[in-house]
């Protein structure tokens, strides 16, 4: 008999399909029970009628009595192991399959399924199931089971010899079906297309082997080559349901969602056989995404319909349904969790994420579609674009690449691929596309524009004005046309050209208004660019003349009016990206930082924009989160490489990270590119003294004051420090004090106690430092001083009356858990989250402290850590934490439903596997308690655990001990 995975090997291997009711999570095995006596024969009867239903919760509850009644019987047995592996009741499944074997039912379906129910590592789960193979009279069919068994347990060389060899004697279709699938799970998809086109040639292939083939030829792009082997298929074999399924993968694959959707139609229907029905579920989920971006969001509670009945992978289905038909990544989410990796839910999931603007998520997801529809040319471009979103033009520019190697080209791939090459400056790649566009679509205007602007961007200023001047000579209503003319006059330095052009142009005076004014202002008649501005909103208050007028006003420093300008045009134009800079970079000035990470944050939500990332780069500095100071500076770059602002703003959050040798080679070149910048010497200064270049930190400053204010306070401060690390304690106070009288009280005692420091004084340091707690610095540094010196009272009672910044806060937390001062350290994280509510390491970090503390105040610890969790849900550790919280708070069966919901990261982890397995114990659910604490002991992390909960020793005692009370009951 073919084991049922092998009905599906071929989606298994192509299309990642999880096996049906193979994934997923536990589920209490709990069915309701007749208070009235009832035979065997009669629960057995009940169970099947509400197995057939797919109420498999019910028909376990029916089989469990007639298994228990008649435990001589095999098929009772079998059936109540039958409906727990439907549930993922491995371990509840065992003992019924084992007893059904025992008992007589021995064959190649209660044999694998007693592989898939077993646990352990490979040999474990082989070595019993291969004794009990040897029961069975010795032919062909059991050396194919023998293989089989192999292959359950991912040892494909193995199954590869054993079927080899016997296919060689006893050459059948459904032994190469598998010998290819084997093939392919190995990682070697030619040896499997030589295989079965050998077989081809020899007619052993079955519809199976049809459809796996056309999907090879399909996963190497040769289209024309897979509809000539389906169509052989279809006229060997008829209409067959696997070739069917197979056919409306490649149609999809090939962007043809109306002809893929006819053929799922007609596979969408409930089936008995086991193999069909699974077959029928992955057409439901394929067919429920083309409706879904159909937008016929009625026909989803149709498919929802039809996936009714217990089982995780059902579950999953109608999960999915729901998260396609209310656009939800994370019902979304929730399902592949119970479904497993599948292409359609992979590829909903992805443009649910980019929809949201979640953009590194949406391109993970991009990268996790697998099989054919992974590598689709539709999933491929919404790939580059979510990725250009995500500020990793480099990237997105790659994929496109690979894309158009592959001889796959449209309209949007070319023109991305020419908007990411201008980006980047690669002059050729750029012109290139774009003349493969004006060969392609020549009659469309805005390709030979973009033409004529990318001769502008190249430079050829000559070149884009003739391209233009014909386009609006051909098109003179079209405003872009005008708006690129203009430009071209503008940087060929013609602003009296530009005025002319304008006062002739039949462009609306809303889009003519800035270039006349940016040309009025170089010519020095500024008075005049502003009138034009007013007169031209008196006609018309349009957002972009008015955001245009606001720069203007910006630029001339009239920061009122222009907030009042910027102000307007977002209420008139919400989504107004230009408007939200200027008012970001406005309260950036007022040092409003609150107001400004708003403004920016929402101007990121648009198209991407350097200053966008400069601006949030900035303020991640200010706020003291250099690792997102990091990634928005990195994004900047990636879209402006040549940006020095955005340069030194890497180099600065490099140094904040304790990376002082990079940092200091990219602040080093902007040195060299602004060798007058002060602040830049400042950073390039700092970054020597952190890498222990004292010397060479002091040339650079001893330049900077060379250079600019010799009495500039900050290098001179600066210039202190040095000296006394140069062990000129002598220079270093007469530095001091010659600029005390330009420094506050409490900075002089702090640098007095720095040099007290310095000199191995540390006592003196903080007795000086504690006569000045009413100072912010000084507390600070003193906090610092007496943790690291073994004595924490009263350190947070010296900084409260202070409005310290998280950064502060989260530094003096980090300090005291590493000097072993936990609660001293959930303090400090408290205090960090009053200034930082939102941040999810502050967050996790005050929630993880607390729970190591006898008692904690459990409402604010569940909040935080629930809080911490929902900003990075895929983060194992934030998880732990949340899930730790839940359990030390008595919610257990919040805790499982968690751990439930995020089941793929949970099973990564043994920690999470560990604390879910805790939690169904404490719950009274031990079944499921020995299934994870199983899953935690097999888990690699727990290999070289020698002492603890996670030693392999001790969590054997506990399965031990569970499996003694399970049977007790």
């Amino acid at each position: 008999m073919s084991p049922p995975q092998f009905r599906l090997i071929l989606g298994l291997s192509l299309g990642g399909f999880a096996l049906a009711g193979a994934a997923g999570a536990a589920y209490l095995l709990l069915g309701k029970r007749s208070s009235s006596p009832m035979t065997a024969e009669q629960a057995f009867a009940q169970g099947e009628e509400r197995f057939e239903a797919r109420r498999f919760r019910e028909a376990f509850s029916y089989f469990e009595r007639a298994a228990k009644a008649r435990p001589e019987d095999p098929h009772y047995q079998w059936a109540a192991g039958n409906a727990a592996l439907r549930l993922g009741q491995s371990t509840v499944a065992l003992p019924y399959i084992k007893s059904a074997w025992a008992n007589g039912l021995k064959n190649a379906e209660v044999l694998l399924a007693l592989v898939r129910a077993s646990s352990g590592n490979r040999a474990e789960r082989l070595r019993p199931n291969l004794d009990r193979l040897r029961e069975l009279p010795d032919d062909p069919a059991r050396r194919e089971l023998e293989g089989d068994l192999h292959y359950a347990v991912a040892d494909f060389p193995e199954s590869l010899r054993l079927w080899n060899k016997l296919f060689e004697g006893s050459p059948s279709a459904g032994l190469a079906n598998k010998i290819a699938v084997a093939y392919l799970s190995a990682g070697t998809p030619d040896r499997a297309e030589a295989f079965l086109k050998s077989c081809r040639e020899k007619d052993f292939l079955d519809a199976e082997g049809y459809g796996l083939l056309a999907s090879l030829a399909a996963s190497r792009d040769h289209a024309n080559e897979a509809k000539a082997v389906f169509a052989e298929g279809r006229a060997r074999h008829g209409d067959s349901e696997d070739l069917r399924f197979n056919e409306a993968m490649f149609l999809l694959a090939q962007d043809r969602m109306p002809q893929a959707a006819t053929l799922l139609d007609s596979l969408k229907d409930r089936a008995g056989d086991t193999n069909k029905e699974a077959l029928h579920s992955q057409a439901r989920i394929t067919l429920g995404f083309i409706r879904a971006a159909q937008g016929d969001f009625a026909a989803l509670d149709a498919l929802a319909e039809l996936a009714q009945g217990d089982g995780p992978w059902l579950e999953g289905e109608r999960l999915y349904f729901r998260g396609l038909g209310e656009r939800s990544a994370e019902w979304l989410r929730r399902a592949g969790a119970l479904i497993g990796p599948h292409p359609a839910l992979g590829w909903a999931t992805a443009r649910e994420l980019a929809r949201a603007k979640a953009w590194a998520d949406a391109a993970t997801a991009y990268r996790a579609i697998p099989g054919l529809i992974g590598r689709a040319p539709a999933v491929q471009i919404e790939l580059a674009q979510t990725l250009r979103r995500a500020g990793k033009s480099d990237e997105a520019f790659a994929v496109l690449e690979r894309l158009h190697a592959r001889r796959f080209y449209s309209k949007v791939s070319l023109e991305l691929y020419r908007d990411i090459a201008v980006e980047k400056k690669l002059s050729r790649e750029a012109a290139e596309a774009q003349k493969f566009l004006e060969r392609r679509y020549g009659d469309d205007p805005a390709i030979l524009l973009a033409g004529g602007l990318l001769a502008f961007r190249a430079g050829n200023l000559a070149e884009a004005a003739s391209v233009l001047d014909g386009l609006a000579r051909q098109f003179p209503d079209r405003n872009d046309v005008e708006v690129a003319r203009l430009s071209v006059l503008f940087a060929s330095e013609e602003y009296e050209s530009v005025l002319a052009a304008a006062a002739a142009s039949r462009a609306s005076p809303g889009v003519l208004a800035p270039f006349q004014a940016a040309a009025l202002v170089k010519l020095d008649r500024a008075s005049e660019a502003l009138a034009l501005y007013e007169r031209t909103l008196s006609e018309r208050r349009e957002p972009g003349t008015m955001v245009a007028y606001a720069n203007l006003l910006l630029s001339l420093d009239r920061s009122d009016d222009a907030a009042t300008w910027y102000a307007e045009a977002l209420r008139a134009q919400p989504e107004n990206q230009v408007a939200r800079l200027g008012l970001a970079t406005l309260a950036l000035r007022r040092r409003d930082w609150k107001t400004a990470r708003e403004h920016a944050q929402a101007a990121a939500a648009g198209p991407p924009h350097a200053y966008t990332y400069i601006l949030l780069a900035e303020l991640d500095l200010e706020e003291g989160r250099p690792d997102r100071a990091l990634s928005s500076s990195d994004r900047a770059l990636g879209l402006a490489p040549d940006n020095d602002h955005a340069r030194f703003l890497h180099g600065v959050a490099m140094l904040e990270l304790g990376r002082a040798e990079e940092a200091e080679a990219i602040l080093k070149r902007c040195a060299a590119a602004q060798p007058e910048a002060t602040p830049v010497r400042w950073q390039l200064a700092r970054a020597k003294m952190a890498r222990g270049a004292i010397a060479e930190a002091l040339e650079v400053v001893d330049s900077a004051l060379t250079r600019g204010d010799p009495g500039d306070v900050s290098f001179q401060s600066m210039r202190m420090v040095l000296l006394a690390r140069l062990g000129r304690i002598a220079e270093a106070k007469a530095a001091l004090e010659r600029i005390s009288d330009r420094l506050s009280p409490a900075r002089v005692i702090v640098c007095e106690a720095w040099m007290l420091l310095t000199e191995d004084r540390p006592a003196e340091a903080m007795e000086r430092l504690a006569s000045r707690l009413d100072d912010p610095d000084a507390a600070v540094y003193w906090a610092e001083l007496t943790l690291l010196n073994g004595r924490p009272d009263g350190v947070i009672e010296a900084l409260e009356r202070h409005s310290l910044n998280a950064a502060r806060w989260g530094r003096l937390g980090e300090l005291a858990r590493q000097q072993g001062f936990i609660a001293v350290a959930a303090a400090c994280y408290r205090g960090a989250l009053c200034s930082d509510p939102d941040n999810p390491q502050l967050l996790n970090n005050f929630a993880y402290a607390s729970l190591q503390l006898d008692t904690f105040d459990e409402p604010a610890v569940l909040a935080a850590a629930k809080k911490a969790c929902a900003l990075i849900p895929d983060h194992p550790s934030v998880l732990h934490t949340y899930a730790t919280a839940l359990l030390r708070c008595g919610r257990e069966r919040e805790c499982i439903n968690l751990l439930k919901t995020s089941a793929a990261l949970t099973q990564r982890s043994a920690k999470l596997l560990y604390a879910l397995a805790s939690a169904y114990e404490k719950a009274g659910r031990l079944a499921q308690a020995v299934t994870s604490y199983e899953a935690c002991r097999n888990h690699p992390d727990t290999a070289g655990v020698r002492e603890g909960d996670l030693a392999r020793p001790a969590i054997e005692r506990r399965i031990e001990r569970l499996r003694a009370e399970l049977q007790a009951r």
